[in-house]
């Protein structure tokens, strides 16, 4: 039977927070390379950008975010450069797609970046502080000896997207050349914040509590795609893995309560995004019927939940919220299956 605890990559991010869009424009790999950093005397970071040049990408951006508001995508292509419209297929209707999400109205500048001398069509490196806990690097490949990367955080419910502008100055003025969106942080914790979380809860010995959060941060880990990448990742990466291993080896599931009417069986123990933030879903397989016994699945649910706290207390503490999932059989993903959730409140 496949352990279950090794499915944590699945999480269910509501469809507001699914979309992960990308435009880019597409360019050969190169070896050669530019390094854009804070110690470059010819790039420059957030205030220390010429306020002339601040000013124009600010109007910039403001027509942009206004035009997503107002939903005229007509605008936001206006924006961009002729060599990134050639890249947009139309039925992909990606701005489209930017403008059907349902965004707070709030977007503020995570980092600036401006370099006035990019070697063109060389893969090219903006730094954040290089000892902040959540450094990051911009790697793109610049089409315009003027670049200027513009990285914002939008809300959205209750969390927050990513939006990674690089623009370019031509002839015309300044143009986007690229463009991405992905999901990074909810309620204010992103990939650094949740893969502090597991480190924490590892050492208190709370396993299985420490790798719902080290997945939470594996999926915010690249809000940016290939343009944005953690310092850290790696470890993360490392972290999380070494988090599976573990859990595989000393959590077997299913378990059969044989003690609990019906002897239902646990199958599954997972994050999932509930309302406004993530909470476990145990998932266990019932015999009695669906919807018909739902008086009777909440009385096991309830028995459950007691031997849950037992087995895996530091789980049943951390959260507010519980849900539990009964099914009459094992899911495969492929069958259609009714199901019985309970919200079960633990104060």
């Amino acid at each position: 039977m496949k352990n279950h605890l090794n499915h944590f990559s699945n999480l269910l991010i509501p469809n507001r927070l699914r979309h992960c869009l990308l435009v880019v424009l597409l360019c050969s790999t190169v070896n050669q390379s530019c390094t854009i950093s804070t110690s470059n005397p010819e790039s420059f970071k957030n205030e220390a950008i010429y306020a002339e040049t601040r000013e124009e990408i600010s109007k910039l951006n403001k027509t942009f975010f206004d035009a997503i508001m107002q939903k005229k995508s007509d605008v936001l292509l206006s924006l961009c450069s002729d060599a990134m419209k050639a890249t947009i297929k139309p039925e992909d209707k990606l701005l489209e797609k930017i403008l059907a999400m349902d965004f707070n109205g709030e977007f503020s500048v995570l980092d600036q970046y401006y370099m006035t001398d990019a070697t063109l069509n060389m893969p090219c490196r903006f730094e954040s502080e290089p000892k902040a806990e959540d450094r990051y690097s911009v790697n793109f490949k610049a089409i315009d000896k003027n670049v200027f990367a513009s990285i914002h955080k939008a809300d959205i419910g209750a969390g927050q997207m990513l939006f990674t502008l690089i623009y370019g100055k031509t002839g015309n003025g300044w143009k986007i050349n690229i463009l991405h969106l992905g999901e990074y942080a909810l309620r204010n914790q992103n990939a650094i914040e949740y893969y502090k979380k597991a480190k924490e809860q590892y050492r208190d010995s709370c396993l299985i509590e420490a790798l719902f959060k080290a997945n939470i941060a594996k999926n915010f880990l690249r809000p940016g795609g290939n343009y944005f990448t953690y310092g850290d990742e790696s470890k993360i990466l490392e972290f999380e893995k070494m988090l599976n291993a573990e859990v595989s080896s000393k959590v077997k599931l299913p378990v059969t309560y044989f003690g609990i009417n019906g002897n239902p069986v646990l199958f599954g123990l997972q994050p999932v995004f509930f309302k406004d933030d993530f909470y476990p879903v145990i998932q266990f397989k019932t015999s009695l019927k669906i919807p018909e016994d739902t008086t009777e699945i909440r009385k096991q649910a309830d028995l459950i939940h007691t031997e849950i706290q037992q087995s895996f207390g530091c789980l049943t503490s951390a959260y507010t919220l519980i849900l539990y999932k009964a099914w009459p059989e094992i899911p495969d993903g492929k069958k259609q299956l009714p199901n019985f959730t309970i919200a079960k409140r633990n104060f």
